[in-house]
């Protein structure tokens, strides 16, 4: 669905949430993601409160080493 209503361009199929996320994820640490830009503006200067806190990652891991690096107890 579009804002002008069902796709209709050639080829488009419609998908479930994880069926997607299941395709997005190989992909999207790698190339040029907008998306990473704009979470890293945020999630990078957040990343000085972790010490000695539990955090949990649910992306696709990157942040792991840096979270630990700065003394989070990280989970994924």
């Amino acid at each position: 669905m579009t804002k002008l209503g069902p796709d209709q361009r050639p080829g488009y199929k419609k998908i479930g949430l994880i069926e997607g996320y299941n395709r997005w994820t190989p992909t999207y640490d790698k190339g040029l993601n907008p998306l990473i830009f704009l979470e890293e503006r945020v999630t990078l200067g957040l990343m000085d409160k972790v010490r000695d806190q539990r955090v949990l990652d649910c992306s696709t891991g990157r942040y792991c080493a840096l979270l630990a690096e700065r003394g989070a107890k990280v989970w994924v």
